[in-house]
Protein backbone atom coordinates (compact mmCIF):
# COMPACT_ATOMS: atom_id res chain seq x y z
CA UNK A 1 0.00 0.00 0.00
CA UNK A 2 1.21 3.64 -0.32
CA UNK A 3 -0.26 6.75 0.37
CA UNK A 4 -0.22 9.38 -2.32
CA UNK A 5 -1.08 13.08 -2.06
CA UNK A 6 -2.36 15.01 -4.55
CA UNK A 7 -4.36 18.18 -5.50
CA UNK A 8 -4.26 18.65 -1.63
CA UNK A 9 -6.02 14.87 -0.97
CA UNK A 10 -4.32 11.79 0.24
CA UNK A 11 -5.02 9.10 -1.48
CA UNK A 12 -4.28 5.38 -0.64
CA UNK A 13 -3.34 2.83 -3.57
CA UNK A 14 -2.67 -1.21 -3.13
CA UNK A 15 -1.07 -2.28 -7.12
CA UNK A 16 0.68 -0.05 -9.27
CA UNK A 17 -1.53 2.75 -10.50
CA UNK A 18 -1.01 6.11 -13.43
CA UNK A 19 -0.87 9.22 -12.68
CA UNK A 20 -3.46 9.70 -14.81
CA UNK A 21 -5.98 7.27 -12.83
CA UNK A 22 -5.29 9.56 -9.60
CA UNK A 23 -6.88 12.20 -11.58
CA UNK A 24 -11.41 12.82 -11.42
CA UNK A 25 -13.11 13.29 -14.58
CA UNK A 26 -10.25 12.21 -16.91
CA UNK A 27 -9.47 15.87 -16.61
CA UNK A 28 -7.25 16.87 -19.54
CA UNK A 29 -6.44 20.03 -18.25
CA UNK A 30 -3.41 18.69 -16.68
CA UNK A 31 0.01 18.06 -19.23
CA UNK A 32 2.36 16.25 -17.19
CA UNK A 33 3.27 15.63 -13.49
CA UNK A 34 5.87 15.84 -11.03
CA UNK A 35 6.89 12.86 -8.65
CA UNK A 36 8.70 13.66 -5.72
CA UNK A 37 9.43 16.17 -7.72
CA UNK A 38 10.81 14.15 -10.87
CA UNK A 39 8.97 15.50 -14.05
CA UNK A 40 6.95 12.18 -15.28
CA UNK A 41 4.55 11.03 -17.83
CA UNK A 42 0.87 10.89 -17.15
CA UNK A 43 1.80 7.34 -17.72
CA UNK A 44 4.15 6.74 -15.01
CA UNK A 45 3.00 3.80 -13.18
CA UNK A 46 4.25 3.54 -9.39
CA UNK A 47 3.96 2.14 -5.82
CA UNK A 48 5.15 4.32 -3.55
CA UNK A 49 4.70 7.02 -1.09
CA UNK A 50 4.95 10.28 -3.09
CA UNK A 51 3.93 13.72 -3.26
CA UNK A 52 2.77 14.57 -6.71
CA UNK A 53 2.22 17.71 -8.01
CA UNK A 54 -0.27 18.23 -11.77
CA UNK A 55 1.16 20.95 -14.30
CA UNK A 56 -0.69 22.48 -17.12
CA UNK A 57 0.15 24.77 -19.69
CA UNK A 58 1.15 27.62 -17.58
CA UNK A 59 4.08 25.79 -17.50
CA UNK A 60 7.63 25.60 -19.87
CA UNK A 61 7.74 22.25 -19.24
CA UNK A 62 4.44 21.10 -19.38
CA UNK A 63 4.40 23.91 -22.59
CA UNK A 64 7.65 21.37 -24.05
CA UNK A 65 5.87 18.34 -23.73
CA UNK A 66 2.57 20.18 -25.18
CA UNK A 67 4.46 20.86 -28.46
CA UNK A 68 6.45 17.79 -28.96
CA UNK A 69 3.41 15.72 -28.86
CA UNK A 70 1.87 18.14 -31.41
CA UNK A 71 4.58 17.75 -33.36
CA UNK A 72 4.07 13.78 -33.53
CA UNK A 73 0.75 13.93 -34.56
CA UNK A 74 1.36 16.07 -37.44
CA UNK A 75 3.84 13.66 -38.71
CA UNK A 76 1.40 11.15 -38.16
CA UNK A 77 -1.26 12.56 -40.10
CA UNK A 78 1.19 13.67 -43.11
CA UNK A 79 1.97 9.72 -42.47
CA UNK A 80 -1.70 8.47 -42.94
CA UNK A 81 -2.56 11.13 -45.70
CA UNK A 82 0.93 11.52 -47.77
CA UNK A 83 3.28 8.56 -46.86
CA UNK A 84 5.49 9.49 -49.59
CA UNK A 85 5.93 12.56 -48.40
CA UNK A 86 8.90 13.81 -45.87
CA UNK A 87 8.67 16.89 -43.59
CA UNK A 88 11.07 18.34 -41.19
CA UNK A 89 10.76 20.35 -38.30
CA UNK A 90 13.38 23.16 -39.03
CA UNK A 91 12.62 25.92 -35.83
CA UNK A 92 11.35 27.69 -33.64
CA UNK A 93 9.20 31.35 -35.17
CA UNK A 94 8.21 33.89 -32.38
CA UNK A 95 7.03 30.87 -30.38
CA UNK A 96 5.66 28.88 -33.30
CA UNK A 97 7.57 25.88 -35.14
CA UNK A 98 8.30 25.89 -38.86
CA UNK A 99 7.59 22.77 -41.32
CA UNK A 100 8.11 22.15 -44.52
CA UNK A 101 7.81 19.46 -47.10
CA UNK A 102 11.85 18.14 -47.84
CA UNK A 103 11.11 16.02 -51.11
CA UNK A 104 8.22 17.70 -52.80
CA UNK A 105 7.91 21.61 -53.76
CA UNK A 106 5.11 21.13 -55.79
CA UNK A 107 2.78 21.09 -53.65
CA UNK A 108 -0.16 23.05 -53.27
CA UNK A 109 0.29 23.99 -49.22
CA UNK A 110 -2.72 25.39 -48.28
CA UNK A 111 -4.87 22.41 -49.88
CA UNK A 112 -2.21 20.10 -47.91
CA UNK A 113 -2.95 22.01 -44.52
CA UNK A 114 -6.54 21.38 -44.68
CA UNK A 115 -6.88 18.00 -44.98
CA UNK A 116 -3.46 17.00 -42.77
CA UNK A 117 -5.68 19.68 -40.25
CA UNK A 118 -9.02 17.60 -40.73
CA UNK A 119 -7.00 14.50 -40.20
CA UNK A 120 -5.47 15.84 -37.19
CA UNK A 121 -8.95 16.49 -35.76
CA UNK A 122 -9.93 12.71 -36.14
CA UNK A 123 -7.01 11.60 -34.40
CA UNK A 124 -7.19 14.16 -31.65
CA UNK A 125 -10.94 13.08 -31.34
CA UNK A 126 -10.17 9.50 -31.40
CA UNK A 127 -8.24 10.29 -28.01
CA UNK A 128 -5.76 7.19 -28.89
CA UNK A 129 -2.77 6.95 -25.78
CA UNK A 130 0.86 7.09 -26.97
CA UNK A 131 2.59 4.12 -25.98
CA UNK A 132 6.43 4.36 -24.91
CA UNK A 133 8.74 1.95 -26.49
CA UNK A 134 12.29 1.04 -25.71
CA UNK A 135 14.52 -0.39 -29.04
CA UNK A 136 17.83 -0.96 -29.07
CA UNK A 137 20.06 1.43 -31.10
CA UNK A 138 20.92 -0.93 -34.15
CA UNK A 139 16.64 -1.34 -34.07
CA UNK A 140 16.02 1.99 -34.69
CA UNK A 141 18.70 2.52 -37.35
CA UNK A 142 17.30 -0.23 -38.83
CA UNK A 143 13.85 0.78 -38.52
CA UNK A 144 14.93 4.37 -40.29
CA UNK A 145 16.99 3.04 -42.48
CA UNK A 146 14.58 0.69 -43.90
CA UNK A 147 12.06 4.12 -43.78
CA UNK A 148 14.64 6.03 -45.82
CA UNK A 149 15.15 8.30 -42.75
CA UNK A 150 18.14 9.05 -43.43
CA UNK A 151 18.85 11.95 -41.25
CA UNK A 152 17.80 10.52 -38.36
CA UNK A 153 19.54 7.33 -38.67
CA UNK A 154 22.71 9.82 -38.81
CA UNK A 155 21.74 11.30 -36.04
CA UNK A 156 21.28 8.00 -33.98
CA UNK A 157 24.72 6.74 -35.30
CA UNK A 158 26.08 9.31 -32.39
CA UNK A 159 23.98 8.24 -29.86
CA UNK A 160 25.95 7.27 -26.93
CA UNK A 161 23.36 5.61 -24.95
CA UNK A 162 22.55 1.62 -25.82
CA UNK A 163 18.80 2.68 -26.47
CA UNK A 164 16.21 4.23 -27.81
CA UNK A 165 13.39 5.48 -26.85
CA UNK A 166 10.08 5.24 -29.54
CA UNK A 167 7.00 6.26 -29.35
CA UNK A 168 3.22 4.88 -30.71
CA UNK A 169 0.18 6.01 -31.37
CA UNK A 170 -2.16 3.54 -33.15
CA UNK A 171 -0.04 2.14 -36.02
CA UNK A 172 2.14 5.21 -36.24
CA UNK A 173 5.69 5.32 -34.54
CA UNK A 174 8.57 7.62 -34.33
CA UNK A 175 11.16 8.41 -32.22
CA UNK A 176 11.04 11.93 -30.14
CA UNK A 177 13.47 13.08 -27.48
CA UNK A 178 10.83 14.37 -25.32
CA UNK A 179 7.68 13.45 -22.94
CA UNK A 180 4.52 13.05 -24.74
CA UNK A 181 0.92 14.04 -23.44
CA UNK A 182 -1.10 10.79 -22.17
CA UNK A 183 -3.15 11.23 -25.39
CA UNK A 184 -4.09 12.70 -28.61
CA UNK A 185 -7.34 13.88 -27.06
CA UNK A 186 -4.92 16.66 -25.23
CA UNK A 187 -3.97 18.50 -27.65
CA UNK A 188 -6.92 20.46 -29.03
CA UNK A 189 -5.26 23.62 -29.24
CA UNK A 190 -3.11 24.51 -32.06
CA UNK A 191 -3.27 26.20 -35.70
CA UNK A 192 -1.36 25.48 -38.98
CA UNK A 193 -0.76 28.03 -41.17
CA UNK A 194 0.81 28.62 -44.72
CA UNK A 195 4.36 30.12 -44.37
CA UNK A 196 6.92 30.72 -47.44
CA UNK A 197 7.83 27.24 -48.90
CA UNK A 198 6.05 25.63 -45.91
CA UNK A 199 3.80 25.72 -42.87
CA UNK A 200 4.13 26.96 -39.22
CA UNK A 201 2.23 25.11 -35.88
CA UNK A 202 0.92 27.77 -33.52
CA UNK A 203 0.77 26.23 -30.09
CA UNK A 204 -0.36 27.97 -26.88
CA UNK A 205 2.13 30.12 -24.55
Amino acid sequence: MATIKILGKNIEINEPTRINELIEDNNKEFIVATVNHRLRELSYKFLYDAEVELIGLDNTEAISVYHSSLRFVIAMAFHNLYPHMKIKFKYSLSRSIFCYITNDDTVNIPKILEEVQEEMKQIIESDLPFERLTYSREDALKFYEDKGYTDKANLLEYRPEKTVHFYKCGEYMNYMHSYMVYSTGYLTKFNLMPYDIGFIIQYPR
